[in-house]
């Protein structure tokens, strides 16, 4: 796990958001701000992983790999605009395999970010009005699969 303290160190000249336009707070030329000491986007204050594995052997050559991975995550910024944020969530990825001791060979199941944490539209803060957000998008989508390994 991590605890982070992000911070913008030096980033003056920054593009302003249409908001930030709007309510005259870019004090730069053509429209720019300085986000110096800000906090950044995609940044967590804390972040913490649980990984566990199991296997266990099947026959005389064979074995069984279960896997395990639990995300906590404070929430974050997208993008300076603050029209989405992603809010404190939780994820999981898991996967089960059946493979040869030396894993010459194996064939696994798996699923990735089974949770799928989804980021909220904070409309509020959208200042085009034109614009409606019909269908938000997953920030992780939930995959799954099958993958059949070799090893030369």
């Amino acid at each position: 796990g991590s605890i982070m303290d992000a911070v913008l160190t030096s980033y003056p000249g920054a593009n302003c958001t249409q908001n930030e336009v709007a309510q005259g707070v870019c004090t730069g030329p053509r429209n720019t701000i300085d986000r110096t000491g800000g906090t950044p986007t995609l940044s967590p204050d804390w972040k913490f992983t649980l990984r566990t594995e199991y296997w266990m052997p099947v026959f005389d050559d064979y074995k069984a790999t279960f896997n395990a991975v639990v995300l906590f995550s404070d929430g974050y910024l997208y993008a300076f605009d603050e029209l989405f944020v992603m809010k404190p969530h939780e994820d999981l990825n898991l996967s089960a395999q059946f493979s040869t001791m030396d894993d010459k060979w194996g064939i696994s199941v798996w699923g990735r970010h089974i949770l799928e944490p989804l980021p909220t539209h904070q409309r509020e803060f959208d200042y085009d009005t034109e614009f409606e957000t019909i269908n938000l998008s997953q920030s992780q989508f939930m995959t799954y699969g099958i993958s059949l390994n070799y090893s030369f």
